[in-house]
């Protein structure tokens, strides 16, 4: 029953490491995956993306907490995450 949704989000990882830039993906695959949310408490969803994209994985201590602390520190930095989105959405139209 978990089979289908674990192997979407194997691939939807993948596809945005497939899209992420040299620099930033070489950090990735040396420093690794760091899974948050609810979700990164299910067991072995962390041996399974790390097994799929020979990733060094791990799950945050407190991954519920971190979501909301995120959420929370881009509120207080609005301004620079529309930058940031900006920045992002020129790059995906390609100008």
């Amino acid at each position: 029953a978990v089979d289908e949704p674990l192997q979407q989000l194997i691939e939807s990882i993948h596809g945005v490491l497939e899209h992420t830039p040299a620099e930033l993906a070489a950090d990735i695959f040396e420093y690794g995956i760091l899974l948050t949310g609810g979700g990164a408490e299910m067991f072995g969803l962390c041996e399974a993306v790390a097994d799929a994209l020979k990733v060094p994985c791990s799950c945050a201590d407190d991954p519920q907490t971190n979501v909301v602390m995120g959420c929370g520190r881009a509120l207080e930095n609005m301004q620079d995450l529309g930058r940031f989105l900006d920045d992002g959405r020129k790059r995906m139209m390609g100008r």
